[in-house]
């Protein structure tokens, strides 16, 4: 079994790896929530531990980054998730401006290929409180899911989140899935094994 790098001492920590190891006498009570003063990225930083909220759908992954929505610039995040859709990171990939974020997919993609994620929820916020997806959006999500797929790691979904409310893109079919998305676990995938 390959050695997690928080048990890893300084020395074998690889350079442009997060140190995600406990700090002394670190504590974080409350990990549930994504704003200025307390994310969920800073507790994973500060204790070592994976908040573990499983995310099955898009309300709830609505309600968890509710918060970027009273944000002043757009930001891009992607959700790391482990295959039961544990929530293992979340990586706050760019920020932008007012009317913008430019996001490569290597940023996104590296730091779910660290994390051992298998599967990624995109999100990003609107300023303008409008969460209706941009063309730049929609084919922003279609070619992270291609690049996804390369990798072997699925793109589950792309939300919006504005001010009067989230859009999610799986659920209007730009990741090839209907109404009603519920975020598939390993076990509920098809077998790909030839018979």
């Amino acid at each position: 079994m390959a050695k997690r790098f928080r048990d890893a001492p300084d020395e074998e920590i690889p350079v442009g790896v997060p140190d995600r190891r406990p700090k002394a006498g670190a504590k974080c009570d409350v990990c549930t929530t994504v704003g200025p003063k307390a994310t969920l990225q800073f507790c994973m930083k500060r204790t070592g531990r994976p908040p573990g909220k499983i995310v099955g759908n898009a309300p709830e992954v609505c309600a968890l980054m509710k918060p970027l929505a009273d944000s002043d610039r757009e930001s891009f995040w992607a959700l790391h998730l482990d295959v039961r859709n544990r929530i293992v990171d979340m990586d706050k990939v760019a920020v932008g401006n007012m009317t913008g974020v430019e996001v490569h997919p290597t940023e996104v993609f590296r730091g779910a290929m660290l994390t051992g994620a298998q599967n990624v929820i995109l999100v990003h916020n609107h300023p303008s409180g409008d969460p209706t997806p941009s063309r730049q959006d929609q084919e922003l999500t279609k070619r992270f899911k291609e690049i996804g797929d390369l990798l072997g790691i699925r793109v589950l979904d792309h939300i919006v989140v504005g001010n009067m409310g989230c859009i999610s893109l799986a659920s209007h079919g730009f990741l090839g899935e209907g109404k009603d998305v519920t975020y598939p676990t390993l076990a509920s995938r098809p077998s790909k094994r030839k018979r």
